[in-house]
């Protein structure tokens, strides 16, 4: 090649080099203002690619571009499925998943999270605006509000709609104070707070007497129960050694067993809907749920079993009879009531709340209807309620929320939204199972106001007062 001809090529690859750092510059800026890094690696493997490509054209050296751009399409490629199946654990690449995105390129099918129908039944439909009676929403989540709602913004919709008291589960000791502060203390009549211990302490010398000590000194400032035992309790917490720590682990005893001493109700998390625990795929009627949330599904190699989780729980309700234990979620047997009933029927420490389990019970309205009967006096009212509330209508305000729970217990309103419906959770809809009045009594308050202990009572078993030990 001549001499001019390769200036002329080194002129205008500095040219090219020159416009890339300019730009790199540019991208840097725009790191800062976005917080990202990746924009940035991102804009300077392009630019640098471009000036690449531009030199080997200017050389005229196809070849050499079109293995260039071949090794960035097998590049692109295998960066892109690694992030997929990070993303999408469960969602293999396959033939039948490329005939899917054919089938919605080619507009014969749609997303199911698009799927939106507009129901065509003309039924009666009865409005509930408050419920029957004051109702103490035993589950609640006030670390999952968002910021825009405020106690006095919460506290509107509670007297809208007849909602005497939240219960607190947002309760470890980094939170604790806060929101005693900022609700409870402000509003000791609506707010009551619960307190969780840190099942990380095993893991350290003396940790589990200083998770009892913490719960006597919750206690102190006003906890009347203990929880949410969320459901990484018994799938995630781990020993010294590194083994699962299970749920009935003896090593635990001195908290279970401080709770009853104090009678403090124990309102525990284990497990998770039973279709968490089967393989993501075409027959898990969580499926898009599990796609959206990858992280719920348990059916991963060295998880527990259901089934395992199960009887773990009940093992700790048998050995701590003096404890009260609250199932979450019907205790996630609301696919299974049978083994609900069996529970209840066995042990008389447990109870269960139904908390975020509407979607559930409202498609076996007729069987529900009998449990929530049968067992008046062992169901508590709950929501689940914090995550996905909204300020104002058309999202899911306080108001709404509560509401469309009320309407599920108080009518037989048929092919209804369940709370926050579509929110993953399937895409049927529910039915109402119209509880006679004096069940709903028991279920809205009279039943956890009876577990509940005054401050006084958990005062005196701090003191040591046998007289006020709870009753066996």
């Amino acid at each position: 090649m001549k001499l001019g001809s390769v200036l002329r090529h080194s002129k205008r690859f500095a040219s090219i080099l020159s416009l890339s750092l300019v730009t790199s510059a540019q991208a840097a800026s725009l790191r800062e203002s976005i917080g990202s890094h990746k924009v940035l690696v991102l804009g300077v493997v392009i630019l640098a690619a471009a000036a690449v490509a531009a030199w080997l054209v200017s050389r005229r050296r196809y070849w050499q571009l079109a293995v260039l751009a071949a090794l960035g399409l097998v590049a692109a490629t295998f960066y892109g499925r690694s992030k997929f199946l990070v993303r999408y654990p469960h969602a293999a690449l396959s033939i039948e998943r490329l005939k899917d995105s054919a089938a919605i390129l080619l507009g014969t099918d749609m997303r199911l999270t698009r799927f939106d129908p507009r129901s065509m039944l003309v039924v009666e439909h009865k409005t509930v605006e408050r419920a029957m009676y004051p109702a103490v929403d035993v589950h609640f989540h006030l670390e999952s509000l968002p910021p825009n709602i405020t106690p006095e913004r919460l506290i509107r919709a509670m007297d809208a709609t007849n909602v005497a008291k939240l219960i607190n589960m947002g309760g470890t000791q980094e939170m604790f104070d806060r929101f005693a502060t900022t609700y409870h203390d402000r509003y000791p009549d609506r707010f009551v707070m619960f307190m969780k211990p840190d099942f990380d302490a095993v893991a350290k010398p003396g940790g589990v007497a200083e998770q009892v000590q913490w719960i006597d000194d919750a206690a102190r400032k006003g906890a009347v129960g203990i929880g949410e035992i969320n459901k990484s309790f018994g799938t995630a917490f781990r020993d010294p050694e590194g083994k699962l720590l299970k749920v009935d682990d003896p090593r635990l005893d001195p908290i279970w067993d401080e709770a009853g001493r104090l009678g403090l109700p124990v309102l525990i998390h284990t497990g998770d809907p039973p279709a968490f625990f089967l393989p993501v795929d075409e027959h898990n009627e969580r499926y898009e749920e599990l796609s959206e949330f990858p992280e719920w599904s348990r059916s991963n190699p060295g998880d527990p079993t259901f089934e395992q989780l199960m009887t773990d729980r009940e093992q700790l309700i048998a050995k701590h009879p003096r404890t009260i234990f609250i199932g979450a979620h019907i205790g996630s047997n609301e696919d299974d009531l049978a083994y609900a009933s069996h529970l209840l029927d066995k042990y008389p420490n447990y109870y269960v709340d139904m908390a975020a389990r509407v979607a559930a019970l409202g498609r076996e309205p007729y069987t529900a209807r009998r449990f929530l009967i049968k067992y008046q006096d062992r169901v508590l009212f709950a929501t689940d309620g914090g995550f996905g509330m909204a300020d104002t209508e058309p999202g899911w305000t306080a108001e709404r929320y509560f509401r469309s729970h009320f309407e599920f217990l108080e009518t037989a309103n048929e092919y209804i939204e369940y709370p926050q419906w579509p929110l993953s959770q399937g895409r049927w809809r529910v039915y109402g199972v119209d509880l006679p009045p004096e069940v709903l009594e028991k279920i809205y308050a009279g039943n956890i106001e009876r577990l509940l202990p005054t401050h006084a009572a958990i005062m005196a078993r701090l003191a040591g007062d046998s007289s006020a030990a709870p009753p066996p």
